[in-house]
């Protein structure tokens, strides 16, 4: 990680950037994940500055045992944004002593899987047709994602901290 690469938690200074984030990558503020419509803003994260420009962000949510990343974002690619908000949910899981780290992405996205996989992530579970089911609390979610693959499912993924 570059020392110029700063992460730090989020501020109420920085939703109105983050909510432009959310629109530009997800259409808005609201996630679907596992049948329910998250209001992004809501929850805890953290930011990633460059020299004090924000370039990129996570969101999350605590539960009992696990920390379940919502959003991760970098508009930097491949300068070890993503890398450095995994490790600080990772230490701030770590600190609250929570057992796991959860995500949630769709079929489409090779990119977030082998990101994750890298990391140490493994997959845990797979919901088939979920996103088309999403799609009726939020009409506005793509049905063609990267790669031209149609959206339809999730995958959940999972690293183990104890």
């Amino acid at each position: 990680m570059s020392n110029l690469l700063q992460v730090r938690s989020i501020k109420t200074s920085d939703k109105e950037w983050l909510l432009s984030l959310l629109n530009a990558e997800f259409g808005s503020e609201k996630i679907a994940i596992r049948g329910n419509l998250l209001n992004a803003l809501n929850y805890p994260g953290y930011i990633a500055e460059i020299e004090k420009d924000l370039v990129g962000a996570v969101i999350f949510e605590e539960q009992p045992d696990a920390i379940e990343i919502i959003t991760i974002n970098s508009i930097r690619p491949k300068q070890g944004v993503g890398g450095a908000l995994i490790e600080k949910v990772i230490e701030h899981a770590k600190k609250l002593r929570k057992r796991t780290i959860k995500v949630i992405t769709t079929n489409d996205n090779t990119h977030a899987l082998r990101f994750y996989q890298k990391r140490g992530f493994f997959m845990t579970a797979f919901f088939p047709n979920s996103i088309t089911l999403a799609r009726k609390l939020k009409p506005e979610m793509p049905t063609i994602g990267n790669d031209g693959i149609p959206i339809r499912d999730e995958i959940e993924l999972q690293m183990n901290l104890i």
